[in-house]
């Protein structure tokens, strides 16, 4: 057998290039290396959802790279900007926190609100998708000091809006103009979304 492997590049600055020669007996298996454990967990660390169903994180991670993602916080906001829908689902089904920070201080769920602003449903299904995995819904952008919900409303989807007001919003939080989620609605002409919020009790 003569075989050559090379690593798919997933944004570090390193890759390998390995070429094989083996002789293969009929019906027996070839393999470089057993495949890795995943890391231990942290004594304090939560206990990511696909642990304890029985999910096997290892497929999930191959399957993330497969999409050219490789575990790590810096890969999820990178699909997160990406609006890649699959690939924050793998993410967070292998077990990373809807609640972790980027370099800028931004948490994922308020850095999903922005890219309602290029595809609103890409965008909102994201930040449906962070919410369902309970995202902490009253983080502050670093930048505008904004919450989820007062940054969705100009650009995401009803759909997005109603999560966040299910998940615990502050209904009375402004903009960094002084402008609460109900007035932005109006001013931006958003009438689904200005219901949805009067519904559930803002002002």
């Amino acid at each position: 057998m003569d075989a050559e492997f090379k690593s798919k590049m997933l944004g570090q600055a390193w890759h390998f290039n390995a070429i094989v020669k083996a002789g293969v007996a009929q019906g027996s298996v070839a393999a470089l290396e057993p495949d890795a454990d995943a890391p231990a967990a942290a004594p304090n660390a939560e206990k990511p959802d696909a642990a304890s169903s029985g999910t096997d994180v290892t497929a999930l991670k191959r399957q993330l790279g497969g999409l050219g993602y490789e575990f790590k916080p810096e890969a999820f906001f990178q699909a997160i900007g990406d609006r890649n829908v699959a690939a924050v689902d793998l993410f967070l089904q292998a077990g990373m926190s809807p609640n972790v920070k980027n370099e800028q201080g931004r948490y994922a769920l308020n850095h999903a609100v922005l890219g309602c602003g290029a595809d609103a449903a890409t965008g909102s299904a994201i930040v449906i998708a962070l919410v369902r995995a309970k995202g902490d819904v009253k983080t502050k952008d670093p930048d505008n000091k904004t919450t989820p919900l007062v940054g969705a409303v100009q650009s995401c989807t009803v759909g997005a809006v109603e999560a966040l007001i299910a998940a615990g919003s502050d209904l009375s939080a402004k903009s960094a103009g002084g402008m609460t989620a109900l007035q932005l609605a109006d001013i931006f002409q958003k009438p689904d979304i200005a219901t949805a919020l009067r519904q559930a009790g803002a002002k």
